[in-house]
C-alpha cells in the first residue's frame, strides 16, 4: 500500500510541473518587442563618427530602446549597457584612445555594429624616461646604453607612432647635441655609445610642451693599461717586526683616464725559501699601496702585483740585509739559564724588543725559544740534557755554536 501511495504522489507532482511549464510558455513568457528584420531602421549608432580625436568634451546619447543592450569591446575588456531607459556614453569613454567595437543586441540578436577609432593627442606633461645600463666603460664605443622614453598625451594615452621626440645629450668632454627620434608602439629610444673620457653624460628629452627629467649615464674608466710597483724605502733589513710599503705608480686606462676608486689589486710575495704570501688592496685616487712584512732572515724577496689575473706588474726584487749583526751567548757555572746578548743591530744598537732567538740542544734534540728584552734573552736549559753537549743559537739568520 505504501509503495502504491508513493507512486501516485510522484505522478501528481510530475503532472503539476508539466502544467506549470505549459502555463509559463503560453501565458507568462515575455513577448518580444517588435523589431524589424532590417537592423538599419534602428540606427542607434548611425550618428556616431568612426574616427575621432581623444577628448573629454565629446558626448553621445542613445535613445531608450526596450529589450536592447549595448556591448562595448575595447582593449580594457567588454562592458554591457542596458538601453531600456536610454543612456549617454561618458566623457571619459571618448578620452580612451584605441579601437572600440560597439554592437547593439535586441532579443539576443545583433542588430547593429560600429567600429570607433579614438586617436591619441600630442605628447603632454611629463615624459617618462629611463637609462639602462646606468654605467658603461669609457672604451670608445665598445659598450653602449639605451635611453628610452614613454610619452603620453593629456589623457595618459600612448602617443601615435612617428611622434617626434627630441633627445638632448651633454657628454663628459663638453660635446652637446640633440637627436630626433620617432616613436613606435608607444616608445622612443636612442642607443648611446661610450666615448673615451670618463664622467657623467647628461640626457633630457622634449616634445613640444612636454618635458622629461634629467637622466645620468656614468662613463667609467676601463681596465688599467699597465701596472708598475716600487718599494717606498731602500732600507731593507731582515726584521720581521717591521713592514715595508709597496706602492704602485699612478694607474691609467688606455685613454688616459685615472682608474676608478676601489679597483682591486693583488700582491704576491715570494721569499728566498720559496714561501709565498698574498696581500690585497684597493686603488684610491689612481694609486694603491700595501704593507708587507719583512722576512726574518736575509735574502731576496720577490713582489708581483696583479689586477684580475689579466694585468701583471714587473717582478720587484728586494734584497734584505741581516738585522742581527752580532750577539753573545753566556752560560755560567751551575747555571740553569742560557743568556743571549747583548744582541747588536746594523747601527751598533740593541735590536728591537720582541726579536726571537732559537736555541737547539743537539745532544737531546730539544729546541727552546727566547724573546729579546732590552737587548738580552734568557733560555732555560732542560734538565734532561747531558752535562756536556753542543748548543746552536740562531737569530735573524745569524748562527753561533757553543760547547757546554
Amino acid at each position: 500500500m505504501k509503495k502504491m501511495r508513493l507512486k501516485q504522489l510522484l505522478i501528481v507532482l510530475f503532472s503539476l510541473l508539466l502544467l506549470g511549464g505549459i502555463i509559463f510558455f503560453f501565458v507568462l513568457k515575455p513577448k518580444p518587442v517588435a523589431v524589424s528584420s532590417d537592423s538599419k531602421k534602428l540606427n542607434l549608432l548611425g550618428n556616431l563618427p568612426s574616427n575621432i580625436m581623444a577628448s573629454d568634451n565629446f558626448q553621445f546619447e542613445i535613445a531608450a530602446t526596450p529589450q536592447c543592450l549595448l556591448k562595448v569591446n575595447s582593449a580594457w575588456g567588454i562592458k554591457t549597457y542596458d538601453l531600456s531607459n536610454g543612456m549617454a556614453l561618458s566623457k571619459d569613454f571618448f578620452s580612451d584612445a584605441g579601437q572600440h567595437f560597439l554592437t547593439v543586441w535586441c532579443n539576443y540578436r545583433k542588430v547593429e555594429s560600429k567600429t570607433l577609432t579614438i586617436s591619441s593627442l600630442k605628447p603632454h606633461g611629463k615624459i617618462e624616461s629611463y637609462v639602462g645600463s646606468k654605467s658603461i666603460p669609457a672604451d670608445n664605443g665598445l659598450h653602449w646604453s639605451m635611453f628610452t622614453v614613454l610619452p603620453v598625451d593629456q589623457y595618459n594615452n600612448m602617443v601615435v607612432d612617428n611622434s617626434s621626440i627630441y633627445i638632448n645629450i651633454l657628454r663628459p668632454n663638453g660635446q652637446r647635441f640633440s637627436k630626433n627620434v620617432n616613436t613606435k608602439d608607444g616608445i622612443g629610444y636612442l642607443k648611446i655609445s661610450s666615448k673615451t673620457r670618463k664622467g657623467k653624460t647628461l640626457i633630457s628629452t622634449t616634445s613640444g610642451n612636454a618635458y622629461g627629467k634629467e637622466k645620468e649615464l656614468l662613463e667609467l674608466p676601463n681596465f688599467p693599461r699597465k701596472i708598475s710597483i716600487k718599494a717606498e724605502s731602500d732600507i731593507l733589513y731582515a726584521d720581521s717586526r717591521q713592514f715595508l710599503k709597496i706602492i704602485t705608480k699612478e694607474l691609467f686606462d688606455l685613454y688616459g683616464n685615472r682608474v676608478s676608486d676601489g679597483t682591486l689589486i693583488s700582491f704576491k710575495v715570494i721569499d728566498s725559501k720559496g714561501n709565498s704570501s698574498f696581500y690585497r688592496t684597493y686603488a684610491m685616487d689612481g694609486l694603491a699601496s700595501v704593507n708587507i712584512q719583512n722576512p726574518d732572515y736575509p735574502g731576496k724577496l720577490t713582489v708581483v702585483a696583479y689586477i684580475d689575473n689579466l694585468i701583471q706588474s714587473q717582478s720587484l726584487i728586494l734584497n734584505f740585509k741581516p738585522y742581527v749583526t752580532d750577539f753573545k751567548v753566556n752560560l755560567g757555572p751551575n747555571s740553569e739559564y742560557l743568556t743571549i746578548g747583548p744582541v747588536i743591530g746594523p747601527l751598533r744598537q740593541l735590536v728591537s724588543d720582541g726579536k726571537e732567538a732559537t736555541v737547539f740542544f743537539e745532544e737531546s734534540k730539544i729546541i727552546k725559544k727566547g724573546i729579546i728584552r732590552d737587548g738580552y734573552a734568557e733560555v732555560e736549559i732542560p734538565k734532561t740534557i747531558f752535562k756536556r753537549g753542543k748548543i746552536v743559537v740562531t737569530m735573524g739568520g745569524l748562527q753561533k755554536r757553543i760547547n757546554f
